[in-house]
Formats: structure tokens, sequence, C-alpha cells
């Protein structure tokens, strides 16, 4: 399943790496995310085969960031906290594959979007929430608890923003809006 880092074959990912995470040589290892089978399940389609999850050590992880991923959308990869990579946080990579998976579809509309209540963010914490859901088994309340820690960063009016939009999402999700096909 893990593919480890080759600096030869990846010399071009390892240059890039480097810069976006202002850091030297950079350790990683890859993995296609086609090859976790409840991801592969869940989106039912051959569009996550050439999007790559980068493994990182927490050492070389984004400085400031909380949460244990990152899309680079423009170039179909991920990164991944590794000490965060396990059954327990596929949730995220759903997340992020949602991501490459707008992008794809829609080209860059990142630019000024407002956090969290965008198109590009609905899109994809409404797939993090149908794969909560369907593959761990968590109902509506259990779901807002988890991502009520994931977000314990935000105070007062800044989470119940942040939670609003999240109990949107899966009142959608509830109502079935888009008849469990994509959008």
């Amino acid at each position: 399943m893990i593919t480890k880092y080759n600096k030869f074959v990846n010399q071009e990912l390892q240059q890039y790496l480097n810069n976006h995470l202002n850091r030297k040589d950079v350790e990683f290892e890859i993995i296609k995310s086609s090859s976790i089978k409840e991801v592969k399940e869940f989106f039912k389609d051959d569009e996550i085969n050439d999007i790559n999850i980068i493994l990182l050590k927490d050492e070389d992880w984004i400085d400031g960031k909380s949460n244990p991923s990152e899309s680079i959308v423009d170039k179909s990869l991920i990164l991944f906290k590794k000490s965060k990579f396990d059954n327990q946080h596929l949730y995220w990579l759903v997340h992020e594959i949602s991501h490459i998976l707008h992008f794809k579809k829609f080209g860059n509309i990142y630019s000024n979007l407002e956090y969290p209540k965008n198109e590009v963010e609905y899109f994809a914490f409404y797939n993090q929430f149908k794969f909560m859901r369907n593959y761990m088994n968590l109902n509506n309340l259990q779901i807002l608890n988890v991502m009520k820690n994931e977000y314990n960063y935000r105070q007062g009016t800044e989470l119940q923003y942040v939670l609003d939009f999240f109990e949107k999402i899966l009142s959608d999700i509830d109502k079935n809006i888009f008849n469990d096909k994509d959008f």
C-alpha cells in the first residue's frame, strides 16, 4: 500500500515539497488514493486514480496548521500528517479528495471565498459527512461533536458560525437533496 520515497524518481516532487513547506530535504511516502478500499468504494469512480497522498512526518508538517491534511488541487496532491493517517481520520482524506474533484470539474474558484460558507467547502464537507455517516456509522450529533473537537481552536460566535454551516450540510444530507449523486 505504501510506496517508499525514492529521490531519483520523485526529485521534482521533492523540490516542490521543500519549497511548499519551506524546508530542506522533506522525507515523505506516497500512497495512491485509489488503493484505500473505503475511499475507492465511497467515490465509486476512476476520478481518484491520479490523486496521490503524501505522508509527512509530524516535524515536517505545515507550521501553524491544525488540520491533519491539505489538498494541492492543481497538482492532485494531498499532504497528510503521517501520525493521523489511520481509519479514524479517513474523513479528512475524503474532504481533501473532494476539493481536488471540485477543482477538476469547475476550475480554480478559490480566491476571495468566505470560509467555510462557500460551494467548495460545502462540497468537501458534504462528502466528508456522508463518509462519516456511511463508513464510520456516526449520527449527526456524533459528527458535530467530532467536528467541534477538530475546530476547538475557534471560540464563541466564530465556532457557532462553523457549526451552523455543518448543521445545514447534515440537514441537506438528511433530505438527500442530491439523490446520492455528486453535484
